[in-house]
């Protein structure tokens, strides 16, 4: 297995980070519509999570 650069080790868990912290924030502060964007955003890491258990195992 080779080395891993720190941008291939970063990267998937900035994007899971950006998209928990986006789905708190627009839910603590809008109301209606952005309430499902918050939904989505929160539930990206979740299907990440079930991805890899089911699909890399």
């Amino acid at each position: 297995m080779a080395a891993k650069t720190l941008k291939e080790m970063f990267l998937w868990p900035t994007i899971i980070g950006f998209f928990t912290l986006t789905g708190l924030v627009v839910a603590l502060v809008r109301d209606g519509l952005l309430e499902d964007l918050s939904l989505a955003a929160l539930t990206f890491p979740i299907a990440v999570i079930v991805y890899i258990y089911f699909y890399r195992h």
